[in-house]
């Protein structure tokens, strides 16, 4: 009997403003506290989300401007609740 293997609910993608004295030494560090600015959009695979956090991180890192980065959250995890009704909130204020 084989088993079936459960595919990941996918990845949403965030740009979000670090509110804290947030300085990066890699593409990958998550702020510890930040609003969110926009809503990217949902992607299937890691390896999408990963290579679009790359590239928007990476052109921010060589600009200087920290204002916008970006980060995703698998949809598998609680913090994904967390984070989905702090979109909402973030995005009523505007």
């Amino acid at each position: 009997m084989t088993r079936i293997r459960k595919k990941p609910a996918g990845y949403v993608t965030l740009i979000v403003k670090p509110v804290d004295g947030f300085d990066p030494s890699h593409w990958q560090r998550v702020p510890s506290s930040y609003r969110i600015i926009e809503f990217a959009g949902f992607v299937p695979l890691l390896g999408q989300a990963d290579s679009w956090k790359f590239l928007n991180n990476q052109a921010a890192m060589r600009s200087g401007d920290l204002s916008r980065w970006a980060i995703h959250i698998s949809l598998d995890s609680a913090e994904s609740t967390t984070a989905m009704s702090q979109l909402k909130q973030d995005l009523a204020r505007g």
